[in-house]
Protein backbone atom coordinates (compact mmCIF):
# COMPACT_ATOMS: atom_id res chain seq x y z
CA UNK A 1 0.00 0.00 0.00
CA UNK A 2 1.34 3.15 -1.24
CA UNK A 3 1.84 6.26 1.95
CA UNK A 4 1.37 9.45 0.99
CA UNK A 5 3.44 12.08 2.82
CA UNK A 6 4.28 15.83 2.47
CA UNK A 7 7.73 16.63 0.96
CA UNK A 8 10.02 18.68 2.84
CA UNK A 9 11.72 20.02 -0.04
CA UNK A 10 8.48 21.67 -1.04
CA UNK A 11 8.78 24.27 1.50
CA UNK A 12 12.14 25.00 1.46
CA UNK A 13 12.64 25.15 -1.97
CA UNK A 14 10.88 29.05 -1.71
CA UNK A 15 12.92 31.43 -0.41
CA UNK A 16 11.96 33.36 2.65
CA UNK A 17 11.02 36.55 1.20
CA UNK A 18 9.17 35.53 -1.14
CA UNK A 19 5.97 35.76 1.52
CA UNK A 20 7.09 39.32 2.00
CA UNK A 21 7.39 40.16 -1.62
CA UNK A 22 3.39 38.98 -2.18
CA UNK A 23 2.31 41.10 0.78
CA UNK A 24 3.85 44.50 -0.66
CA UNK A 25 2.43 43.73 -4.02
CA UNK A 26 -1.11 43.30 -2.75
CA UNK A 27 -0.67 46.60 -1.06
CA UNK A 28 0.65 48.71 -3.51
CA UNK A 29 -2.30 47.29 -5.84
CA UNK A 30 -4.81 48.64 -2.96
CA UNK A 31 -3.11 51.59 -2.60
CA UNK A 32 -3.62 52.23 -6.60
CA UNK A 33 -6.89 51.08 -6.22
CA UNK A 34 -7.66 53.95 -3.87
CA UNK A 35 -6.20 56.73 -5.73
CA UNK A 36 -7.74 55.82 -8.75
CA UNK A 37 -11.44 56.42 -6.42
CA UNK A 38 -10.97 59.42 -5.20
CA UNK A 39 -9.83 61.02 -8.60
CA UNK A 40 -12.46 63.18 -10.45
CA UNK A 41 -13.82 62.41 -13.51
CA UNK A 42 -12.53 64.32 -16.82
CA UNK A 43 -14.04 67.72 -16.84
CA UNK A 44 -14.57 69.60 -20.23
CA UNK A 45 -14.03 73.15 -20.43
CA UNK A 46 -15.86 74.92 -23.35
CA UNK A 47 -14.24 78.23 -24.00
CA UNK A 48 -16.13 81.12 -25.38
CA UNK A 49 -14.62 83.82 -27.79
CA UNK A 50 -15.73 87.44 -28.21
CA UNK A 51 -19.19 88.33 -27.34
CA UNK A 52 -20.07 85.14 -25.62
CA UNK A 53 -17.26 85.67 -23.51
CA UNK A 54 -18.39 88.99 -21.86
CA UNK A 55 -21.92 87.61 -21.36
CA UNK A 56 -20.06 85.02 -19.07
CA UNK A 57 -19.09 87.87 -16.46
CA UNK A 58 -20.95 89.10 -13.43
CA UNK A 59 -22.55 92.45 -13.48
CA UNK A 60 -21.95 94.93 -11.04
CA UNK A 61 -23.09 98.24 -9.37
CA UNK A 62 -20.42 100.76 -8.73
CA UNK A 63 -21.19 103.70 -6.43
CA UNK A 64 -18.49 106.26 -5.73
CA UNK A 65 -19.34 107.79 -2.07
CA UNK A 66 -19.77 111.53 -1.81
CA UNK A 67 -18.97 113.34 1.88
CA UNK A 68 -21.86 115.14 3.15
CA UNK A 69 -22.53 117.05 6.40
CA UNK A 70 -24.55 115.58 8.84
CA UNK A 71 -25.27 117.21 12.41
CA UNK A 72 -24.09 115.96 15.35
CA UNK A 73 -26.84 117.63 18.31
CA UNK A 74 -25.52 117.64 21.26
CA UNK A 75 -27.80 118.89 25.37
CA UNK A 76 -25.98 120.20 27.73
CA UNK A 77 -26.42 121.74 31.17
CA UNK A 78 -24.67 125.27 32.16
CA UNK A 79 -24.91 128.32 34.24
CA UNK A 80 -25.02 131.95 33.08
CA UNK A 81 -22.03 134.31 34.58
CA UNK A 82 -20.71 137.84 33.91
CA UNK A 83 -17.25 137.02 33.37
CA UNK A 84 -15.97 140.53 33.57
CA UNK A 85 -17.88 142.31 36.32
CA UNK A 86 -17.05 146.10 37.20
CA UNK A 87 -16.83 147.35 41.10
CA UNK A 88 -18.07 150.67 41.54
CA UNK A 89 -15.97 153.40 43.38
CA UNK A 90 -16.25 156.86 44.32
CA UNK A 91 -13.20 158.66 43.35
CA UNK A 92 -13.57 161.49 46.00
CA UNK A 93 -14.62 161.19 49.62
CA UNK A 94 -18.33 162.72 50.69
CA UNK A 95 -21.83 161.74 52.16
CA UNK A 96 -23.97 160.02 49.42
CA UNK A 97 -27.07 162.52 49.33
CA UNK A 98 -28.95 160.37 46.55
CA UNK A 99 -29.34 157.12 44.83
CA UNK A 100 -30.43 156.19 41.48
CA UNK A 101 -33.52 152.95 42.60
CA UNK A 102 -32.11 151.48 39.29
CA UNK A 103 -29.11 150.81 41.32
CA UNK A 104 -29.98 147.86 42.59
CA UNK A 105 -29.78 144.30 42.03
CA UNK A 106 -31.17 143.52 38.84
CA UNK A 107 -31.70 147.08 37.84
CA UNK A 108 -30.02 148.78 34.90
CA UNK A 109 -28.15 151.72 34.31
CA UNK A 110 -27.98 153.89 31.18
CA UNK A 111 -24.51 155.08 29.75
CA UNK A 112 -23.57 158.28 31.24
CA UNK A 113 -26.38 158.62 33.80
CA UNK A 114 -25.64 159.67 37.01
CA UNK A 115 -26.67 157.11 39.46
CA UNK A 116 -25.03 157.89 43.01
CA UNK A 117 -24.55 161.97 43.62
CA UNK A 118 -21.91 162.34 46.57
CA UNK A 119 -23.01 165.81 48.78
CA UNK A 120 -20.65 168.32 46.14
CA UNK A 121 -20.75 171.30 48.14
CA UNK A 122 -17.11 170.78 49.79
CA UNK A 123 -15.49 170.68 46.23
CA UNK A 124 -17.87 173.59 44.98
CA UNK A 125 -15.53 175.77 47.55
CA UNK A 126 -12.44 174.32 46.02
CA UNK A 127 -13.52 175.40 42.80
CA UNK A 128 -14.30 178.83 43.81
CA UNK A 129 -10.53 179.18 46.14
CA UNK A 130 -8.90 178.23 42.86
CA UNK A 131 -10.69 180.42 40.61
CA UNK A 132 -9.98 183.17 43.08
CA UNK A 133 -5.89 181.65 42.77
CA UNK A 134 -5.99 181.93 39.23
CA UNK A 135 -7.46 185.78 38.90
CA UNK A 136 -4.68 186.51 41.74
CA UNK A 137 -2.04 184.89 39.22
CA UNK A 138 -3.01 186.75 36.43
CA UNK A 139 -3.17 190.11 38.17
CA UNK A 140 0.18 189.55 39.28
CA UNK A 141 1.72 188.77 36.13
CA UNK A 142 -0.04 192.24 35.01
CA UNK A 143 1.51 193.78 37.09
CA UNK A 144 4.73 192.00 37.17
CA UNK A 145 5.58 190.23 33.96
CA UNK A 146 8.15 187.59 34.96
CA UNK A 147 9.07 184.14 34.78
CA UNK A 148 7.86 183.24 38.69
CA UNK A 149 4.52 185.14 37.88
CA UNK A 150 4.10 183.34 34.94
CA UNK A 151 4.69 179.66 37.10
CA UNK A 152 2.47 180.72 39.64
CA UNK A 153 -0.60 181.47 36.95
CA UNK A 154 0.21 178.15 35.41
CA UNK A 155 0.01 175.97 38.59
CA UNK A 156 -3.60 178.44 39.49
CA UNK A 157 -4.83 177.20 36.54
CA UNK A 158 -3.45 173.40 37.21
CA UNK A 159 -5.04 173.24 40.53
CA UNK A 160 -8.36 174.89 38.88
CA UNK A 161 -8.84 171.59 36.39
CA UNK A 162 -7.96 169.04 39.35
CA UNK A 163 -11.02 170.95 41.55
CA UNK A 164 -13.52 171.12 38.68
CA UNK A 165 -12.61 167.54 38.02
CA UNK A 166 -13.13 166.21 41.74
CA UNK A 167 -16.37 168.38 41.69
CA UNK A 168 -17.21 166.20 38.23
CA UNK A 169 -16.40 162.63 40.47
CA UNK A 170 -19.58 163.35 42.64
CA UNK A 171 -21.69 162.24 40.34
CA UNK A 172 -20.96 158.92 39.37
CA UNK A 173 -21.88 157.11 36.05
CA UNK A 174 -20.78 155.05 33.77
CA UNK A 175 -19.68 155.23 29.96
CA UNK A 176 -21.55 152.36 28.88
CA UNK A 177 -25.27 150.69 30.01
CA UNK A 178 -25.19 148.08 32.50
CA UNK A 179 -26.70 145.90 34.43
CA UNK A 180 -26.65 146.00 38.42
CA UNK A 181 -25.05 142.49 40.29
CA UNK A 182 -25.77 143.88 43.78
CA UNK A 183 -25.97 147.54 45.32
CA UNK A 184 -24.26 148.14 48.88
CA UNK A 185 -24.65 152.45 49.16
CA UNK A 186 -27.25 154.02 50.91
CA UNK A 187 -28.34 157.78 51.13
CA UNK A 188 -26.10 159.13 54.35
CA UNK A 189 -23.11 156.68 54.12
CA UNK A 190 -19.55 158.19 54.22
CA UNK A 191 -18.03 156.59 51.07
CA UNK A 192 -14.65 157.34 48.77
CA UNK A 193 -11.21 155.79 47.52
CA UNK A 194 -9.11 153.02 49.63
CA UNK A 195 -6.76 155.36 50.67
CA UNK A 196 -9.27 157.88 52.35
CA UNK A 197 -11.54 155.36 53.98
CA UNK A 198 -12.42 151.83 54.67
CA UNK A 199 -11.86 149.01 51.88
CA UNK A 200 -14.94 147.71 52.61
CA UNK A 201 -17.03 150.80 52.19
CA UNK A 202 -14.80 151.61 49.08
CA UNK A 203 -17.07 149.55 46.74
CA UNK A 204 -20.46 151.11 46.24
CA UNK A 205 -21.84 147.95 43.81
CA UNK A 206 -21.11 145.13 41.41
CA UNK A 207 -22.35 146.13 37.69
CA UNK A 208 -21.65 143.92 34.39
CA UNK A 209 -21.85 144.86 30.82
CA UNK A 210 -24.60 143.11 28.88
CA UNK A 211 -22.26 142.16 26.13
CA UNK A 212 -20.33 140.18 29.35
CA UNK A 213 -22.70 137.29 29.93
CA UNK A 214 -21.47 134.28 29.07
CA UNK A 215 -22.63 130.57 29.56
CA UNK A 216 -20.24 128.21 31.42
CA UNK A 217 -21.42 124.67 29.94
CA UNK A 218 -19.37 121.37 31.05
CA UNK A 219 -18.57 118.68 28.51
CA UNK A 220 -17.70 115.33 28.83
CA UNK A 221 -14.34 115.36 26.62
CA UNK A 222 -14.64 112.41 25.00
CA UNK A 223 -18.05 114.37 23.24
CA UNK A 224 -15.70 117.92 22.66
CA UNK A 225 -13.51 115.56 20.72
CA UNK A 226 -16.54 114.99 18.46
CA UNK A 227 -17.38 118.62 18.02
CA UNK A 228 -13.25 119.61 17.38
CA UNK A 229 -12.98 122.37 16.60
CA UNK A 230 -15.71 123.40 18.86
CA UNK A 231 -15.26 127.10 18.95
CA UNK A 232 -17.09 129.27 16.16
CA UNK A 233 -20.07 126.32 16.46
CA UNK A 234 -23.75 127.95 16.79
CA UNK A 235 -25.73 126.47 20.14
CA UNK A 236 -29.14 127.54 20.52
CA UNK A 237 -29.92 128.32 24.80
CA UNK A 238 -33.21 127.37 26.23
CA UNK A 239 -34.29 128.67 29.73
CA UNK A 240 -37.61 128.12 31.46
CA UNK A 241 -39.24 131.18 29.54
CA UNK A 242 -36.99 132.53 26.50
CA UNK A 243 -34.65 130.63 23.82
CA UNK A 244 -31.28 132.64 22.47
CA UNK A 245 -28.80 132.04 20.21
CA UNK A 246 -25.34 132.06 20.80
CA UNK A 247 -21.72 130.66 19.90
CA UNK A 248 -19.23 129.03 21.20
CA UNK A 249 -16.18 131.47 21.70
CA UNK A 250 -13.46 128.96 23.73
CA UNK A 251 -13.10 126.30 25.57
CA UNK A 252 -11.58 125.68 28.68
CA UNK A 253 -7.47 124.60 27.92
CA UNK A 254 -7.71 122.48 31.49
CA UNK A 255 -10.74 120.26 32.51
CA UNK A 256 -12.05 120.24 36.13
CA UNK A 257 -10.42 118.98 39.23
CA UNK A 258 -13.36 116.70 40.60
CA UNK A 259 -15.39 116.10 37.44
CA UNK A 260 -12.82 115.60 35.17
CA UNK A 261 -15.31 117.60 32.57
CA UNK A 262 -13.91 120.22 30.32
CA UNK A 263 -15.92 123.66 29.88
CA UNK A 264 -17.43 125.15 26.75
CA UNK A 265 -18.10 129.06 27.05
CA UNK A 266 -20.61 130.37 24.96
CA UNK A 267 -21.67 133.89 24.14
CA UNK A 268 -24.91 135.01 23.13
CA UNK A 269 -25.31 136.94 20.03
Amino acid sequence: MQQQTNDPEDRTARPAWFGYAQLGIILILVVIALYFARAPGRVTLDTVAGEDADAGKPVVNVIRPEPTEQALTVKLTGAVRAYDQVAVRSEVTGRVVWVSPEFANGGSITANETFVRIDPARYELKVEAAEMAVREAEARLSAQNTRSAEARLGAARAELKLAQLDLERTEISLPYNARVVSSSVSAGELVGPVEGIDARASVLGLVYQPGMLQVDAPVDPKILGYLTPAAGRIATIHTRTEQYEARVERVSSVVAPQTRLASLFLKFV
